[in-house]
């Protein structure tokens, strides 16, 4: 096996070059092909990190505007004195509030 692995290793480094890259703290060696496949792990999880974060910034957008709007529609309604303000946000948040599609979800 080790004659194999030899020989492996020397045909590729007459047939192709070889690049080595740090990647993750760690040193790979191997063709561009191989570091590129390499490197995608790194990639994916870089682009998660980011979903997650754009995910949690639109959540808490989400839930400010649902917290507003509850307040202005209990000034509007219980109160009975909402402004034309109030009723903007309202309007603004029904989006939000009730779905993307509220006639097909019926």
């Amino acid at each position: 096996m080790k004659r194999d692995a030899k020989g492996t290793l020397g045909q590729a480094l007459q047939e192709q070059e070889l690049h080595a890259e740090d990647m993750r703290g760690e040193l790979f060696v191997g063709n561009r092909r191989g570091l590129n496949v390499a490197g995608l792990a790194s990639r994916v999880g870089a682009l998660e990190l980011k979903t997650a974060s754009l995910k949690q910034d639109k959540v808490e957008k989400d839930i400010k505007l649902l917290r507003n709007r509850f307040i202005n529609n209990f000034k509007r309604d219980v109160l009975e004195n909402g402004t034309d303000d109030d009723r903007s946000i309202i309007e603004g948040s029904n989006a939000c509030a009730q779905g993307d599609e509220p006639v097909i979800e019926a």
